[in-house]
């Protein structure tokens, strides 16, 4: 048996992980508008963040509460600094 595993499987398993993950925050948009469908977004794209560390938590045999909130304030910053950024440099620009 070989330890190699085959790269379009693999592919194909991250490409619709990566898909399935962008529905989380998108999803709300189909349903509702306004500052409901981004709050939702929000909450749903935070929990998904903090699921996804304590998944990596438990992978690695650490604390799936520490690691979930370790991704999550990653993720919330990551996202804090993108919406500064996208907001702060079109005005810089003009």
């Amino acid at each position: 048996s070989s330890d190699l595993t085959n790269p379009i499987k693999d592919g194909l398993v991250m490409g619709a992980s990566f898909i399935i993950a962008a529905l989380i925050p998108i999803l709300p948009y189909f349903f509702f508008r306004g500052p409901l469908a981004i709050s939702i977004s929000i909450i749903g794209a935070l929990t998904g963040l903090f699921v996804l560390g304590m998944g990596k938590g438990r992978l690695v045999q650490r604390s799936p509460l520490l690691q979930g909130l370790e991704i999550l304030v990653i993720g919330a910053v990551s996202a804090g600094l993108g919406f500064i950024l996208g907001d702060l440099i079109p005005r810089v620009i003009q």
